[in-house]
């Protein structure tokens, strides 16, 4: 479990080919010692990783792996079938469908909800669930919906957050919120949600995270000087 916490934090801060040893190393060991969560674990987390790395076979077959054991395993509606559908639509989005990870991000955000009325875990998945659902309406033009989103998931990372602390998550959050404001000309708007994604990826990530460039980027090129 500890080389598969490692490989997360490594894919989250970009450096992949890292990430993939240690989630590999990981998957190995747990498949010896029989560790079941551990192994569908890993295996969503190399789903993720080979897709940040453009490896989309590679991630499909982790998550064609993964997703009859689940449905073994776990009871209906237990929040991993969430993150199974987020990597669906993650996927779904790489390949240049967007109306199917669309409909797969809806998914993981209906059973990510239903959890969160039972009593269930679920609530620290829902921002990352809405960044990724804002970004697919963003590309599909749906920008209304997109800033909504966006919106939302800043607001529950400030909600779960104490004042002044930096996530990677929530810059994230404030990206795409900026970029879905640029998106509708809302550039005042757009350049506080882009600082703001500045301040939190480069502190949380570091300079040269793909989302503090961008960010960075958005600022310099379309919503005027930071």
């Amino acid at each position: 479990m500890l080389l598969i916490n490692y490989g997360r934090a490594l894919r989250d801060l970009t450096r992949l080919d890292e990430a993939a040893r240690y989630a590999e190393h990981g998957y190995a060991k747990a498949r010896t010692a029989g560790h079941e969560v551990i192994i569908n674990q890993s295996l969503l987390l190399r789903a993720s990783i080979y897709r940040e790395q453009d490896k989309l076979i590679q991630a499909a077959a982790m998550l064609d792996e993964v997703e009859p054991r689940l449905n073994e395993g776990l009871p209906p509606g237990h929040i991993a079938f969430a993150s199974l559908a987020s990597e669906r639509a993650q996927l779904a989005s790489a390949s240049g469908d967007l109306s199917g990870a669309l409909e797969m991000v809806r998914r993981a955000i209906g059973l990510a909800e239903a959890a969160i009325r039972s009593g269930r875990e679920g609530a620290r998945f829902m921002p990352v669930f809405l960044v990724l659902r804002s970004e697919i309406e963003r590309e599909l033009g749906e920008l209304d919906a997109a800033v909504t989103d966006a919106d939302s998931a800043v607001r529950l990372m400030q909600d779960a957050m104490p004042p002044g602390m930096r996530s990677s998550t929530t810059g994230l959050a404030y990206l795409a919120l900026g970029r879905a404001l640029l998106a509708q000309g809302s550039l005042d708007r757009s350049r506080l949600a882009l600082r703001s994604a500045v301040e939190h990826l480069e502190d949380a990530a570091g300079v040269d995270h793909p989302g503090a460039r961008s960010a960075r980027g958005a600022l310099e090129t379309g919503a005027g000087p930071p």
